[in-house]
Parts: structure tokens; sequence; C-alpha cells
């Protein structure tokens, strides 16, 4: 099956954006646990050293899976992904990384300015929107490396969901369960 430029284009950006997006992921995690670390004597005394220890353990698993699937993703050119699904794959993607970036930086910023208070509740219903747009970036990307779109599910994980999806081999377009 031959590929027409406009689909070559947008499995190629899809591959660089879910790249990026592993990049991102374990940059993220890496300066979370370098904030953990030099100022680990004074956590442990405020939190505790069992819940200090657990998010040791989770940004350092979290750095392990974005280090194997940045690895991945760019040993892999996107040859098996299905051209009908790779470009909304890419345009759900791009959203999903665009909606979550700005908007956990605008509540960072305004958290610290004042402008709305740090309550449980409001981050609760921004990581919920978080998930919406990942599972269904998720689904689409699961549809054009050929899987079922009920890999989408694990979107619910946000960022780290296209890290687990991007383990998953590409499978031949035929035989695709779309």
């Amino acid at each position: 099956m031959m590929l027409d430029v406009n689909s070559l284009l947008s499995t190629l950006k899809l591959s660089c954006d879910t790249a990026l997006v592993a990049v991102f992921a374990t940059g993220l995690a890496f300066v979370r646990l370098f904030g953990i670390l030099s100022n680990f004597n004074a956590l442990i005394d405020l939190k505790g050293s069992e819940e200090v220890l657990e998010k040791v353990i989770l940004y350092t698993i979290a750095i392990s899976l974005g280090a194997i699937s940045t690895i991945i993703l760019f040993r892999r050119n996107g040859e098996n992904l299905h051209p009908d699904h790779t470009k909304k794959a890419l345009d759900r993607v791009t959203n999903a990384l665009i909606v979550h970036t700005s908007t956990g930086l605008l509540s960072r910023i305004a958290v610290q300015s004042g402008i709305i208070p740090s309550n449980k509740a409001y981050f609760a219903v921004l990581g919920l929107v978080w998930s919406v747009f990942w599972i269904l970036a998720c689904c689409s990307l699961a549809k054009a490396k050929g899987h079922h779109p009920i890999w989408g599910a694990v979107g619910i994980f946000n960022l780290s969901s296209t890290l687990l999806l991007s383990l998953l081999p590409d499978r031949p377009r035929h035989s695709a369960d779309l």
C-alpha cells in the first residue's frame, strides 16, 4: 500500500510527537525526583519516611519508563502506523499535551499568585479534564498502532499513558481490530 504525502507527514509528526511526550514526561519526573532528593531530610521530618520513599520509588519508575519509551520511540519510524488513523491520533495527542501542560502551568501560577485557592477539588476536576483528553488521545493512538481502541483506557494515567502505549508493538496494517 502506497502512502500519500499527507499520510507520511502525519505518521512522522505522530512519531515525533509521541517521542516529545516521552522526553517531556521523563524530564518532568526527573525534576520532581530532584526536588524531593534536594529536600530529603526536611521532607522526611514533615511528611514521614514512608510517603517520601513512595514518591522516590514512583518517580524512579516513571523516569525508567520514560527512558525506555523514549529509546523505543526514537528507534521506530512509524511505518506500520495506519494512515487512516494517524492524523486523528496526531491531533489528539498534540491537544492532550497542550491542554495538560498549559492548564498545569496556569494553575500553578494562579495558586502561587493567590488568584485561586489551593484546594483539592479544583485539582481533582483538572485531573478529570486531563484524563478525558488523554483517553481520547490514547484511543486514537491505539487505533493508529493497529490495536483495539479499548487500549485508550490507559489514558487514565494521563501523560504516562502514551508511554505505556509506546511499549505496544505496531501491528501490520491488515491485522487491525478496528
